[in-house]
């Protein structure tokens, strides 16, 4: 039914505006698209005749009435008070120092300039003789006005756009994605992912076990996930979780909800790593992991596996990202789990506390917490906002020196770890846990309000980040020993990851003062380390996708430190363009002169050979997003600009 609301007094032109009815969707998706009745079974036997019993889900939200598009932002409905003279003034925009400051630093040669903060404005509208009514701020409004510290993305664009042209709107914040919760599934893509997870109606046992796979897929997606996210992410026991896997088909029950919950995630973050993932399939799985948390209302009563399942959720939301918008989502979701994690303690050690638990229990508390506290880093230097969490707040140990297999979960005796030399199935979070000190008070230091550092002091832990290089590289050096096999791509990836993690977080040090004016004359050292760390992060990226080593399923790998790839593609543009530090075309200065005792920097020529490799590997994902266009569009600027002078 239409209906036909007069906006004007009669004796102007009446306008017509449509509205429509906000009707709650009682019908499943695919009944509601086709627009026939609908029985709301779970699934329903229009689904059942059509066999498209696995497209029958029920939406939590409806759609809202969209607002008619002659009633702006600056416009409302008159009332009758209005139409017998009331008030008619026109809505202010007024800025509101109250609400945000411009925290940016006055001198642009501080090394602490840089923080890109947009005073947030607000509207007012003198709505009533006894005061103000605020109309708050849009999703858009508060997208520019975020905090964002020196390891945003934002920092970099904002002085490469003061390089080429300060009037260039081409190179302005990316707008926000358009998120519409009603659309079923018949329209996900691989952004959906990303989204929040949607609760279901109807009996959530039925439908979880019917959307699962078979069990001949099961094990490959499992396995998939085993052999690769989890050896980053470490939070599982893997013989351990095969067995329950396993008891899980024997068993017709319903297991409890927080394994449930864990084991779909595993299943789809498993599916995401191959290389022509489902996203449709994928994304109900991810949905209905959210479905068995809030069975059991995680918030009042976490679990292990519930915070499990909630650090596989992050890692899904980074693997799925196509826009920078998305990065930032996760940080609530990290907060949540970090808060549940220090509610169970996971944060003091069990050794420590004197803890009434197994030292398998104990083994599989460290792994866990030294995942989350990887998992806070990176999300604190995507998104640019400092650490929720310090080096102060935890005294948990790193896991021993063990493989899985050496772990007995009957085992009443402490572990025996193997000699520190050995490659181990954690020797990567405990090379990994040898930085955490080191890399909080660098990333805190960048992402605080007053945060400055010393020459000295970053030349000082510059000395402690190389020595974990060397570290890695040792255990880089050893993978020629193995076999080409599945324990030697993942090792590489482990590698891969220590490798990208440290010259990211060396490239956070250095930046502020390789970005000053004459910094290759005034702080040689960070100019040129800046430089080495950015190439670095680059040839990963290429070794990833053209490697051998790297099979065609860990492009996934490359997803997850996108971001890391696109801060170094703009710190080489930046040093490139800039004409107080232009680079020259040789293989000058030396380790001597430049403090890079591994490296010597290339040349221009090999330089611009880089990017040219960059730009063929963001230009296949053009039409994924917008901002993975913006990417292409500024690797092709700094390379143009780079050939009009070589």
């Amino acid at each position: 039914m239409w209906h036909v609301w007069h906006l004007e007094p009669a004796s102007k032109k009446q306008k017509r505006v449509v509205r429509r009815r906000h009707r709650l969707a009682i019908s499943c998706s695919r009944c509601r698209r086709l627009k026939v009745k609908c029985d709301r079974q779970t699934p329903c036997e229009n689904c059942k005749r059509s066999k498209r019993a696995d497209e029958c889900i029920y939406l939590s939200n409806s759609p809202r009435p969209e607002r008619p598009e002659s009633q702006s932002a600056n416009t409302r409905t008159p009332s009758t008070d209005d139409e017998k003279g009331g008030l008619d003034s026109p809505l202010t925009g007024l800025e509101s120092p109250q609400l945000l400051h411009d925290l940016n630093p006055s001198g642009g040669d501080s090394p602490t300039a840089g923080r890109v903060i947009e005073p947030l404005r607000v509207e007012v509208s003198r709505e009533s003789p006894n005061g103000a009514m605020y109309l708050y701020p849009d999703t858009a409004t508060i997208w520019l006005s975020k905090f964002r510290g020196e390891t945003h993305w934002a920092v970099y664009l904002k002085e490469f756009k003061s390089i080429f042209s300060p009037d260039d709107n081409h190179l302005e914040f990316p707008p926000l994605p358009q998120i519409h919760p009603e659309a079923d599934d018949a329209h996900a893509d691989a952004s959906g992912l990303n989204s929040n997870f949607t609760s279901l109606f109807g009996n959530p046992k039925d439908y979880i076990l019917s959307i699962i796979p078979n069990k001949d897929q099961i094990w490959v997606y499992v396995e998939n996930y085993l052999s690769t996210v989890e050896r980053i992410y470490r939070v599982l026991h893997i013989p351990s979780f095969r067995k329950e896997v396993e008891a899980f088909w024997k068993n017709e029950s319903m297991p409890r909800w927080d394994w449930m919950a864990q084991f779909l995630m595993v299943i789809g973050i498993g599916w995401l790593t191959t290389p022509h993932a489902n996203s449709k399939r994928v994304k109900r799985l991810l949905r209905a992991a959210e479905v068995c948390l809030l069975q059991m209302s995680f918030i009042l009563h976490p679990t292990l596996l519930t915070i499990n399942a909630l650090c596989m959720m992050v890692i899904a939301k980074h693997m799925g990202a196509m826009s920078c918008h998305e990065y930032d989502s996760c940080g609530p979701l990290m907060g949540i789990v970090i808060r549940h994690a220090m509610s169970l303690g996971l944060h003091c050690d069990p050794a420590l506390s004197l803890k009434d638990i197994s030292p398998f229990q104990a083994e599989m508390q460290r792994r866990l917490w030294t995942t989350i506290v990887h998992l806070e880093l990176q999300q604190s230097i995507t998104s640019g906002s400092p650490p929720l969490l310090k080096r102060d707040d935890f005294n948990t140990l790193p896991p021993l020196n063990l493989n899985d297999d050496d772990l007995d979960p009957c085992r009443e005796e402490p572990f025996v770890p193997a000699a520190e030399f050995e490659f181990t199935d954690s020797s990567f979070q405990i090379l990994l846990t040898g930085a955490f000190t080191t890399a909080f008070e660098i990333v805190t230091t960048a992402n605080s309000l007053s945060g400055n550092i010393s020459h000295s002091r970053v030349i000082h832990l510059d000395s402690i980040l190389r020595s974990l290089l060397m570290e890695t590289s040792f255990l880089r050096n050893t993978l020629s020993i193995w076999p080409t096999n599945t324990e030697t791509s993942w090792k590489a990836l482990q590698v891969s990851t220590l490798e990208l993690t440290l010259r990211r977080i060396l490239l956070i040090l250095h930046q502020r003062y390789a970005r000053q004016p004459q910094a290759i004359i005034c702080y040689p050292a960070s100019y040129w380390s800046a430089l080495e760390c950015s190439l670095a992060i680059l040839v990963h990226q290429r070794q990833v996708h053209e490697d051998p080593v790297h099979s065609e399923s860990a492009r996934w790998f490359a997803e997850l430190f996108k971001n890391d790839f696109f801060m170094a593609i703009m710190m080489v543009g930046i040093q490139l363009c800039r004409k107080d530090n232009p680079v020259p075309d040789g293989t000058e200065p030396t380790m001597k002169t430049s403090g890079c005792y591994n490296q010597i920097i290339s040349p221009r020529s090999t330089i611009l050979q880089t990017l040219k490799w960059c730009q063929d590997i963001w230009t296949s994902k053009l039409t994924h997003s917008f901002c993975q266009s913006k990417v292409s569009d500024i690797i092709g600027r700094i390379i143009g600009n780079v050939e009009l002078e070589v």
